[in-house]
Order: structure tokens, then sequence, then C-alpha cells
């Protein structure tokens, strides 16, 4: 029998499989918004750690940490180590990245709020756990850690480890 249109099983069959793929696009979309936060902090992360190793190099010394949340002093003016301050991608760039040195300089630790937007580390941890040379498998900061591997959406910081002396860095993403 030669038939022109389309039964009413045939159009529920199709609408059902075209919900399955809108909702297959839509959950991909999600994970790739929540995935740029992750990727332009890395990008920034690489930025910071250029600057801190250039202004390390010229100084002798990391530069010092002011304010609370801790940021950079003196890496803007006068060399222009970085020309503005990375902010938060996960607040919708409501606060910079966080800055920690000793008080020697001989170390840093720099960290920004995860996917979960909640600053996990604060100054006053930092000050009592971070010990410049340490690196970011230490016991005291790796219960901070984001850890992609559970997921975008997981908790933690994602911060990066330097060190003047044995030009070390470490970072919680592996890269």
């Amino acid at each position: 029998m030669n038939r022109l249109g389309m039964t009413a099983w045939e159009w529920v069959f199709f609408l059902v499989v075209i919900t399955i793929l809108v909702a297959l696009w839509l959950s991909n979309q999600l994970e790739g918004s929540r995935r740029h936060p992750i990727g332009r902090t890395k990008s920034d992360m690489r930025s910071i750690e250029t600057a801190l190793e250039a202004y390390s190099v010229d100084e002798g010394r990391f530069p010092l940490s002011i304010g609370n949340p801790p940021v950079f002093a003196n890496i803007t003016t006068p060399v222009a180590y970085l020309t503005s301050y990375p902010m938060d991608p996960f607040l919708q760039h409501q606060r910079s990245f966080c800055y920690y040195t000793d008080p020697k300089g001989m170390g840093c630790i720099v960290w920004v709020s995860g996917p979960d937007r909640d600053l996990d580390l604060t100054l006053s941890l930092v000050e009592k756990i971070y010990k410049p040379g340490m690196d970011m498998q230490a016991p005291e900061l790796i219960n901070f850690s984001f850890d992609p591997t559970n997921g975008t959406a997981s908790s933690g910081d994602i911060f990066r480890v330097m060190n003047a002396e044995q030009r070390i860095t470490s970072d919680t993403l592996g890269r």
C-alpha cells in the first residue's frame, strides 16, 4: 500500500529520538561551559608563573603579597611583569587570583577558587601550612586541591606552588 504520511507511532518514535539527541547535546554544552573557566585558569596560571619567574630572576626573590585575600605587590609597576591582574573566572571576575609568598620571598603559592566557587585555602591557613620548597603532593595541600578526575564540579582550589631556589613549579592540574 502506498502511504503519503506518517502514522502516530512513527511520529512518537521520531520525537523521542529528537528529544534524546537534544538532551545529549545540552549535557555536552553544559559540561563545556564548566570546562572553559578551567582552561582559562590554566592559561592565567602560566602567565602568572612566567611573570613571577621573571620578577624573581630580576629581584632575587618573589614579590611580596599584600591584603586579605592576598594579591601580588609590585608586579605590574614599575616594570610590567603582568599588564593586569587576572581575575577569578569562576566568580565572574569578582576577585583576583590569591597569592602568598614566604617572608623571605624564596617560594610562593598562587591559588583561585575551583569550579565549586568556594575559596578553600584562606590566608590564615596558607600562612600556617605553606613552606618554601613544598610541592603539590604535600599532605598539607593535597586536601584542598581540585582534582579534574572527579569531574568538573568537584570541590577544591586550583593552585600552583613555585620555589625560587630549585625553580620547581607544580600545579593541581598536572600540566
